[in-house]
């Protein structure tokens, strides 16, 4: 796949082209810096801000009974969270590293070919171009969300437990710096997930952009002509290949969108409410 990517990267674009690359490599620059610093804010908030507390409160301390709040297994508690608190997020840092810029980069093709659409001549060399880069480009992009779906479904149980039990501390605690924390936590979770939520829309609705682009331009002519009748045909080609888009998805049948995050919310809302039936 870094293989494929590099390919891509090598090859010569026009004055156009090269604009939307700049502005896609904008875009994936600023986006990752947005997830890096909000997963920095995170571990910070998460592990320091309660050191200053009065009673310097463990994470989840409604987990533990009273008594063992302040014996030695506080402080090797307190280390062994830390640990695996910071392995996770490395991982999740990366993940979503990786799934912002392989996403964007396919997205950055797809537009591509879109310019190139607009810019080509009526002539079937132009055509079986476009259609080459099209099929390239689609092969691509389906062998990123493939490598991608694993370890996005990985990151999703991940979030998903942590929303529940953040948010269901966050409900039975009375200690205002508890709750404060758990809120802090439930809601950049929620941020987060949907920066790959809107990844895995925007893919599929560029990837639909290209079969409403040529259905709407000027490309298909009706004259009896054998050479239009031609350019016709491979015009039609490329419409039955977009009509499959490219679909990021946890796992093998979940598909990442707008409706899917909305659905996980409507998931978390149950669960914690049979958390609360059980607790009670």
């Amino acid at each position: 796949m870094i293989e494929e990517a590099r390919k891509f990267d090598q090859l010569i674009y026009t004055e156009d082209e090269q604009k939307v690359l700049r502005v896609w490599k904008t875009n994936r620059n600023r986006i990752v810096k947005i997830l890096t610093s909000n997963y920095i804010i995170l571990t910070v908030f998460y592990f320091v801000v309660v050191l200053f507390t009065k009673d310097k409160l463990l994470p989840f301390k409604l987990i533990f009974k009273p008594n063992t709040i302040f014996t030695p297994w506080y402080e090797v508690a307190y280390i062994l969270e830390l640990v695996f608190f910071m392995c996770g997020m490395s991982a999740m840092i990366a993940t979503d590293t990786l799934c912002v810029t392989f996403i964007c980069q396919t997205c950055m093709h797809l537009k591509i070919v879109e310019v190139m659409l607009k810019n080509c001549d009526k002539n079937n060399k132009g055509i079986i171009a476009i259609i080459k880069k099209h099929v390239e480009i689609l092969e691509y992009g389906r062998d990123v969300c493939g490598e991608l779906s694993t370890s996005i479904l990985c990151q999703y149980i991940t979030m998903f437990f942590i929303t529940c039990f953040a948010t269901f501390t966050c409900q039975l605690t009375t200690i205002p710096a508890m709750r404060n924390k758990m809120i802090w936590v439930s809601l950049m979770i929620y941020f987060l997930f949907l920066i790959t939520c809107v990844a895995g829309e925007l893919v599929t609705s560029i990837s639909e952009n290209i079969a409403i682009s040529l259905a709407q331009s000027k490309f298909v002519s009706y004259d009896e002509k054998e050479e239009t009748r031609d350019i016709n045909n491979m015009i039609v080609f490329i419409i039955m290949r977009a009509q499959q888009p490219l679909k990021l998805k946890v796992g093998t049948y979940g598909r990442i969108n707008l409706q899917f995050y909305t659905s996980t919310f409507k998931n978390i809302y149950s669960v914690i409410m049979l958390l609360k039936t059980v607790y009670n």
